[in-house]
């Protein structure tokens, strides 16, 4: 019976004779040849293939209207900055109108709410020392007042408190 050792039943393979085993180590030259004449087939096979699709996405690129006519690309562009121009233009127009009708009604009201209207109106403002008089019961008879019209203003004096029948 032939001895075994423990590194027989450890290896992946076990060879009987050390000829043997040169003949399970090394591969047969004509399968290493075969392997690499397939791989080189193949590749040449794969690399057609991608030269292929990169000569088709040329085409189709050099085909395109940008290419052809460049200045197709910048027309385009050019025109979409001339819409946007003019709808900035019309976007400024209807603001700055906007701002003129609301500037226009804050004007209005200034002018209604000014002292001077009012004495355009016909109205006069009465003060004493400065201090503007809005009631009868501030003066007394002998006080000196400034009377404001419109066009300019004069001095009275109160000679007498009795109210004007």
């Amino acid at each position: 019976e032939t001895d075994f050792t423990l590194c027989d039943f450890a290896a992946d393979m076990r060879a009987p004779t050390p000829s043997a085993a040169a003949e399970l180590a090394v591969p047969d030259i004509r399968e290493v040849r075969q392997y690499i004449a397939d791989t080189a087939e193949s590749m040449a096979v794969l690399m057609g293939m991608r030269l292929q699709r990169l000569r088709d996405r040329l085409n189709s690129a050099s085909s395109r209207r940008c290419f052809a006519a460049p200045a197709y690309l910048c027309e385009a562009k050019a025109q979409r900055l001339d819409m946007a121009s003019v709808r900035i233009a019309n976007a400024m127009n209807t603001i700055a109108a906007s701002s003129r009708e609301r500037l226009a009604e804050v004007c209005g009201r200034l002018t209604a709410l000014n002292p001077l209207a009012v004495l355009a109106r016909g109205y006069s403002v009465v003060s004493r020392e400065g201090q503007i008089v809005s009631a009868k019961d501030q003066l007394t008879c002998g006080d000196r007042i400034t009377i404001q019209f419109s066009d300019g203003t004069a001095a009275a004096e109160i000679i007498s408190e009795d109210e004007i029948q």
